[in-house]
């Protein structure tokens, strides 16, 4: 066996190394799963609508249930170059309890 050939059994100096796929981060990961679940809970209100017979409500939510699975898609397969994190809080804010009004008598100062 030649030493050329020998160069060419293991992989030698003419042979192209396989690229590493880059990693995914954790931010593109929680992108994508909130993405999804987007997607996934507005399509289902716009079938919900569809059930009640709301046309425009059904269709304005599947429009977006399918921009929002696009845009799940492009994150996933590394095309989308800006992330877009929605944090949504859901719940009542707390209220102050109200103040009673002061009543004044008469004669008190």
């Amino acid at each position: 066996m030649t030493p050329g050939q020998f160069a060419d059994q293991d992989g030698g100096p003419d042979m192209p190394k396989p690229l590493a796929a880059p990693r995914m981060s954790g931010l593109r990961i929680a992108c994508g799963i909130l993405w999804a679940v987007l997607a996934v809970g507005i399509g289902a209100g716009g079938v919900a609508e569809l059930t009640i017979g709301n046309i425009g409500g059904a269709v304005v939510c599947l429009v977006i249930a399918a921009l929002s699975a696009w845009y799940d898609y492009r994150i996933w397969t590394r095309k989308a170059r800006m992330l877009l994190l929605f944090i949504v809080v859901v719940g009542d804010r707390p209220r102050l309890p109200r103040r009673s009004p002061t009543v004044r008598r008469k004669g008190a100062s």
